[in-house]
């Protein structure tokens, strides 16, 4: 057993229990599944069947026998509402996170270790380069990264893959290789087929690797000098972020960049930031005191500051029922005896029916983007419009909160 592989043991024996690892079938994940019973912890188990091939529920249920054998739980999720549609291995991959993020939430598991290998990151970061990616984009994948319900693990990241399989064949332990690993016409096959060729030029995934560390260790540092800033011009205002506008231009212009891309992706969460391109046309538009949209986000330049707020247009059809989030990020708090109601966005019509008129707290376009409560077409609460009828309705995060989400990957 090599060095990098017993390191990964020792991270698993160390790590928060009780422990959710996902498991394919392939090498990297068999092998970090056998590394947890050479640990001696117990994690619970779970395959998801794309059902993209027949042979897949077979794999599936062979994961399940192989955990079985070695005493753990196994958990097979099936991945139904695929519609053909867009880019099948970033919907997969959107998917499994989907899936296994609401296994993890329901087993109450705080971390799930993912077989995400030394190779997958040098891969990733080929990738990114031939999109002429940033610092950002080359950090590639992190170790650790949150999610709503716990936390992502990428214990194997500074492990090769051809270790993992040096060990599983020496112990006659086989594997499933996905077909799909050698269909040339996914982009992460053309790199990985592309490695080797670098390797010969010292251009190898150990390279590359450190390449992602380098470029990590330069993203935290510029997203520590973008939350230093945020903390002394950003405010939040109902569901609006503020930013004050003249040391927002005053500072470098990639913080100011990151700021408001941070902000764009707190206001309207979204799996991955606006193009810089995008970003920076936006910026343009609003020294030029112009107010433009982006990633369902409206932004205008207000009374010596920048504000950020939803797109009525994006959320004008959201509609949730209580306890459930609305727009992913509200909450609401029901007065005692409450009948049911819908949470709707404000709306114009909902500007129409409140009983005292309008605040003029925040700008309109703001107002009618936030949350309400409805009963069919009756307005019952407006809190963020300053008519509670003693509901409440609140972020699921603050100021502070914004802040730390520039600080988190």
């Amino acid at each position: 057993m090599s060095e990098a592989l017993r390191d990964v043991i020792a991270r698993l024996r160390a790590a928060p229990q009780p422990l959710g690892i996902a498991v394919s079938g392939g090498s990297d994940s068999v092998g970090l599944m056998r590394m947890a019973a050479v640990a001696g912890i117990k994690p619970r188990i779970v395959t998801v069947d794309h059902r993209l091939r027949p042979e897949a529920r077979d794999e599936a249920e062979g994961v399940a026998a192989h955990a079985a054998a070695l005493g753990f739980k196994h958990d097979i999720l099936e991945w139904t509402d695929w519609d053909g549609q867009g880019n099948l291995m970033d919907a997969a991959r959107r998917a499994r996170q989907r899936l296994i993020g609401a296994w993890a939430a329901e087993h109450e598991l705080q971390v799930v270790a993912l077989g995400h290998t030394l190779d997958d990151q040098a891969e990733t970061v080929l990738m990114r380069l031939a999109r002429a990616s940033g610092v950002d984009g080359l950090s590639a994948m992190s170790e650790w990264r949150e999610a709503a319900w716990g936390f992502w693990w990428r214990p194997m990241l500074d492990c090769p893959r051809q270790d993992i399989r040096d060990w599983l064949a020496g112990d006659g332990v086989p594997w499933v290789d996905d077909p799909s690993n050698e269909n040339e016409r996914f982009t992460r096959v053309q790199m990985r087929k592309a490695l080797p060729l670098l390797a010969e030029l010292g251009i190898g995934p150990d390279v590359l690797a450190q390449v992602a560390l380098h470029q990590q260790a330069a993203r935290d540092a510029l997203d520590e000098v973008t939350a230093e800033l945020a903390g002394r011009i950003a405010t939040v205002d109902g569901g609006m972020l503020v930013l004050q506008a003249e040391p927002l231009w005053a500072a470098p212009a990639e913080i100011a960049r990151r700021l408001i891309t941070a902000a764009l992706r707190w206001i309207a969460p979204a799996p991955y930031a606006p193009r810089s391109d995008a970003v920076e046309g936006a910026i343009a538009a609003l020294r030029a005191d112009q107010g433009t949209t982006l990633a369902g986000c409206a932004l205008r330049p207000r009374q010596g500051t920048v504000t950020i707020f939803r797109e009525y247009n994006a959320v004008r059809d959201l509609v949730a029922a209580p306890p459930a989030l609305w727009d992913g990020v509200w909450h609401t708090a029901a007065p005692e005896g409450a009948e049911p109601v819908q949470i709707r966005a404000l709306g114009p019509e909902g500007m129409r029916q409140l009983p005292e008129g309008r605040p003029d707290t925040r700008p309109y376009a703001a107002l009618i983007a936030e949350p309400a409560l409805w009963q069919n077409d009756r307005l019952i609460a407006a809190p963020m419009a300053d008519w509670p009828n003693g509901w409440r309705i609140y972020r699921e995060n603050g100021t502070d909160d914004f802040i730390q989400c520039i600080l988190s990957h």
